[in-house]
This record gives C-alpha cells, structure tokens and sequence, in this order.
C-alpha cells in the first residue's frame, strides 16, 4: 500500500495541487473581514447565550419532557424523551468573539471551498488505477495468482485512507490558519458549539473542536460516491485525465441541481451524498427520521445511505474487474502477442 500512496504523491500535479490549495487558503483570508478584537462584545455575546440557556431553554426542554411523558404515540414519547436527553444540559463557556467564529464556520462550508475540496480529492485519485493502463501494466497484472484481487484490495484501501487525510488536511488546516487570522484563541474551539447564534439548537454537546472533526468526517463520506465512480471507470482503459472529467461532470452536475431545485436539494438532504458537505444544515435543529418505530437522527440517516451507496458501487466495480472472463481474455491476449 506505501508504493500506491508514492505513486500518487510523487507527481507534479499535487504540487500544483498543495500551491492552489495554499493560494485560496491565502485568498481567504484577506478578503475575509474580521473585526478587531472586542472584549465589550465577547461579554454581550457570552450574555446573550446565558440569557438564551436561561429564559428560552428551559422552556423547551420542560416542554420535551411533558411530551415524553403525555405522547399519544410511542414513538412520539420516545422521540420527545430523546430530545429531552439531547437539551437537557447547561454549558458554559468563557468569553470569545462569536461572530468571528461563526464567520470561519461559513467560509470552511462555501460553496466554493466545497467545490475546491472535491476536485483536489478527484485530482489527486484519479489516477489510482490509470497509471498501470497507461503503462500497459494491466494485462500482467490480471494473469498473476491472486493479482487483481489484492491489486483491488490494496488501491481500495488506499482510497479511503487518502480521503480521511485529505479531509482532515483540508478541514483542520484551514480552520485553524482562518482561526488564528482572526485573532481567536485556540482555548475557544473548546467552547460549546451551541455558543454560535445559529446553532443555538444543535442537538448533539459538541465542541467547536469536535464539530471541525466531525466536518473532516463528514468531507470524507460526501466525496465517497465520486469515489466509487473512479472504481468503477478503471474497469475501461481510460486516461486519467478522461476519470477526471467524467467524475468531475458527475459530481458537479449533482451539486448543481442540488443548488437549482429546493425538492432536488431536500431529497439530496435525506440522502447525504454531496449534501453531506454542508454539515451545518443538520445541526442546526433537532431533527429525527422514524425508521422502523426508532427515531434516528437525520444526519445518521443520511450517513448510511452515502456510504451504503458507495459500496454498492464499490461492489459492482470489484465484480466488473474480477470477473473470470476479464482475466481469461487478458491472459489469451498477452499469450497471443508472445
């Protein structure tokens, strides 16, 4: 597996691709407008959540536990016991500029950086299987014992891991550059992510730390699909500039139409796939799917499905590129050309 992670490292195009990443970090940055530090409005900020956990919470969270126990349904109780369980907490955290928090939450889910985001992860994989048909490798390596199977196996599990790295590279780095431009401290990715206004009513007692990895997870999961479409196009012998541009084309034709349709978008939204990149819109709420009498959380709901669907792709690939006959007709051919 190191020697598929050299192949793909050692390239011009990721040096191209580390110098784009870079410059748009940059870009950032100093088109972003962050105010100068203010101790008058940390204190209003801090104030005003207080005032939230004090005066608006406590109502909601007694009116859970009221429905929990007076329900028509089961379920109902169930899920209004679930929300209960989910508000029912006091946090506290010490003063810091909210808004400026807020403000690198945006940037690190614009559409922009998530476009960016799926083309470096595209660049970079492209070429996971088209390097050994580019090089006529295939034929070889088709007709060893055991050779497709853990050439496969090998390239699968280098995908995935190249995903979690890029991601959390992604997600961390440039967090933590927009975090410190801004002049917060590090100490506030401790701070409770119900802190920022918009989240107020985040279900889950995350972190502004932990939220960063859970989006890191998250990047990593929506690109999946795109993934498994680079599986499935190594069964043809196509340049890896042609794997780009169809799983380019693909995946941006499905972000558009997220962007162009709301029942496009709410149906993407169930489902996860590419929706999966703006996490927020899953954290904003409490939001619960009834799957089978259970109230699963909408995200997990999504979660599955995105990565059920990708092996399923990932599946039909192995099957397309394993098949006997496949290996039967390259053994014939490299025989004939002897």
């Amino acid at each position: 597996m190191r020697y598929e992670f050299r192949k793909l490292i050692f390239r011009r195009e990721v040096f191209v691709l580390a110098l784009i990443f870079l410059g748009v970090l940059v870009f950032l940055c100093v088109q972003s407008d962050f105010r100068a530090p203010d101790s008058a409005w940390d204190e209003i900020c801090y104030q005003e959540f207080t005032a939230f956990q004090e005066t608006e919470l406590p109502a909601l969270v007694q009116s859970f536990k009221e429905n929990s126990e007076t329900g028509s349904t089961a379920y109902i109780r169930t899920d209004y016991q679930k929300a209960f369980d989910c508000y029912n907490a006091k946090l506290s955290f010490r003063p810091y500029d909210t808004l400026a928090a807020r403000q690198v939450l945006s940037l690190l889910e614009f559409t922009p950086a998530r476009v960016l985001f799926i083309l470096l992860v595209l660049a970079f994989l492209c070429p996971l299987f088209t390097q050994e048909t580019e090089h006529q490798m295939i034929p070889l390596l088709m007709t060893a014992r055991h050779g497709a199977r853990r050439l496969f196996r090998r390239k699968m599990l280098t995908a995935f891991l190249s995903v979690l790295v890029l991601s959390f590279l992604y997600t961390i780095t440039g967090a933590l550059s927009l975090w410190l431009y801004a002049k917060l401290p590090l100490s506030a990715l401790a701070a409770p992510v119900r802190s920022l206004i918009n989240l107020h009513y985040c279900p889950f007692a995350l972190s502004i730390g932990g939220y960063l990895l859970f989006l890191s997870f998250c990047r990593a999961l929506a690109v999946l699909p795109a993934v498994a479409l680079i599986f499935l196009l190594s069964v043809f012998p196509l340049h890896h500039l042609a794997v780009l541009g169809i799983t380019s084309a693909a995946s941006g034709s499905l972000i558009a139409l997220s962007g162009v349709s709301e029942y496009a978008h709410w149906v993407f939204k169930q489902l996860g796939l590419f929706e999966l990149l703006t996490t927020e819109q899953y954290f904003t709420t409490y939001e619960t799917v009834n799957v089978l009498g259970v109230p699963v959380f909408r995200i997990t709901l999504a979660i599955l499905f995105t990565v059920l669907f990708a092996a399923t792709i990932i599946a039909y690939a192995a099957a397309l590129a394993l098949r006997p006959e496949r290996s039967t007709s390259l053994e014939t051919r490299v025989s004939s050309s002897q």
